[in-house]
């Protein structure tokens, strides 16, 4: 009986883990799409698309990019703002797939890395927003580019590492 309750909540994790990679995906194209921009223009019709305008990021930038005034409160409410019913339901996945990560003792390493990838895409859009010229706004807005599918590859490489090793282990009872 414990068996199949292990094997069910490995499952379990298994599942949370795939989904927290597919929502990484997301982001990955999205960096990849940010870096290959050229002009605002584009940036606009990017950050509208069906696609990219469901990650949370691109939500965020639209409204970062038609800010009157930035402020901290107003950077501070467009970050909830913009929060979804889905994007709840995959951080409780999140959530769930931590004891996973904690067994494995990468739960810092994850924390770290999106704790860098926050503050870095935060800063580059923040200074993106102030900066003087277009030229100098796009190299900003390249920069999350860059550091979307850095850390975001990084992740899922960890990620699928862990996937892998968990459905071995699975197996390995199974037989």
């Amino acid at each position: 009986m414990i068996k199949k309750k292990d094997d069910a909540y490995s499952r379990f994790l298994i599942l949370c883990l795939a989904v927290w990679v597919f929502f990484l995906l997301l982001y990955v194209v999205v960096g990849i799409s940010l870096y290959t921009l050229d002009d605002y223009d584009s940036l606009y019709t990017l950050l509208n698309g069906k696609l990219l305008h469901m990650t949370y990021l691109s939500r965020v930038s639209m409204d970062f990019i038609s800010m009157s005034q930035v402020s901290f409160t107003n950077i501070l409410y467009v970050v909830l703002k913009e929060v979804q019913w889905y994007e709840v339901m995959v951080a409780a996945l999140f959530i769930a797939a931590w004891p996973l990560l904690c067994e494995k003792k990468q739960t810092t390493w994850c924390l770290f890395l999106f704790v860098i990838e926050t503050v870095g895409c935060l800063f580059c859009i923040y200074t993106g927003l102030q900066s003087a010229s277009l030229e100098e706004g796009m190299f900003y807005i390249k920069g999350v580019g860059v550091i979307l599918v850095l850390i975001n590859t990084i992740i899922i490489l960890l990620l699928l590492y862990h996937i892998k090793k968990k459905v071995h282990q699975i197996t390995k009872k199974a037989a």
